[in-house]
């Protein structure tokens, strides 16, 4: 990734907001020289003129015995400009080094609060102004850092009105997600994710998303194919964008090897009837 580098966040599946459950993961080289980077998530607009910067990360590099090295924390409104400066050199111990690689990880948690892990250890927390309106990510560290990746990871636990849940049977030979509707629906988009957590704390989000567009029904998808995996397992998520047409039902079944209802099982079945507003499984 070339520096600096400005991600319109809004734009990404990741969405407004750094909202819990959200996690933004950086794979960091530090260089030969370092002096210094900085990370921050900020608002629509252009930073310091017309965006609020609700966090700035900049670690700073020493090359003095007598001024150690340490992180600087902060956050910048407009009309306002920058709050308390928060990064005294004996309250966070320095985990960068010259010349090593590390993973870097802002974590969204309840009541704005923001933390940071360095190679899955707990480093700091951060929580000062509303986290909601942020958009943009920006990343700077010119002849100090090299950014090998970034992972952003979505709110996928969504916090949409909960519909029901389902448990019945064996879930880890799934392999087809069968979609029936007719002229019902039109399947706008389908995302498949894994979410894996590593336990314990601190939270840690590996997440690997399979996009699908322009999909007819009925449609067949072989999940083993596009690379989901056999079963439907604890963190695997499937969401699906569809725009009610001539509603009348529609079914959604996940199925395992062979043909459904004939050679394959069933272990989930979902059916929405509008003309009965209900839906049964």
């Amino acid at each position: 990734m070339e520096l600096p580098a400005t991600i319109n966040l809004s734009q990404l599946s990741f969405g407004r907001g750094f909202l819990p459950d959200k996690s933004i993961e950086i794979n960091i080289t530090v260089l030969a020289n370092p002096d210094q980077f900085v990370v921050n998530l900020f608002e629509d607009g252009i930073m310091q003129e017309t965006a609020d910067i609700p966090f700035h990360f900049k670690p700073l590099f020493s090359h003095s015995l007598l001024y150690p090295s340490y992180v600087y924390r902060n956050n910048w409104i407009k009309n306002k400009g920058w709050g308390e400066g928060d990064g005294g050199f004996d309250r966070v111990g320095f985990r960068f080094r010259a010349g090593r690689t590390f993973i870097l990880e802002f974590v969204a948690a309840p009541k704005n609060t923001i933390i940071v892990n360095v190679n899955n250890k707990s480093f700091l927390t951060f929580r000062r102004v509303d986290l909601s309106q942020i958009s943009q990510l920006y990343i700077d560290g010119r002849g100090t850092i090299r950014v090998n990746s970034l992972t952003l990871c979505p709110q996928i636990y969504l916090n949409n009105q909960h519909v029901g849940s389902f448990s019945r049977v064996d879930l880890s030979e799934i392999s087809q997600l069968y979609i029936e509707g007719g002229n019902t629906i039109q399947l706008n988009s389908m995302t498949l994710c894994t979410k894996i957590p590593s336990p314990p704390t601190p939270p840690f989000c590996d997440i690997r998303q399979i996009e699908l567009n322009n999909l007819k029904i009925p449609s067949i998808i072989d999940l083993e194919e596009i690379g989901f995996r056999r079963g439907f397992t604890y963190a695997k998520i499937i969401r699906i964008l569809g725009t009610a047409t001539a509603p009348t039902n529609f079914d959604i079944s996940l199925v395992e090897d062979g043909i459904p209802e004939e050679t394959a099982d069933i272990p989930f079945h979902f059916s929405a009837d509008f003309a009965q507003n209900e839906v049964s499984e």
